[in-house]
């Protein structure tokens, strides 16, 4: 695959950023779901 400029390794990146964060972000709402329904269970 060839980079045409310079521009889209830069938004590739940022896209790629972008999916981190958001498996983060869903992974912290998944999490604090599952200890908060243990909690409650209890």
């Amino acid at each position: 695959m060839k980079i045409l400029n310079h521009k889209d390794a830069i938004n590739r990146r940022q896209d790629k950023g972008l999916i981190i964060v958001e498996t983060a972000i869903y992974r912290v709402f998944w999490l604090n779901r599952t200890v908060l329904a243990s909690l409650h269970s209890q």
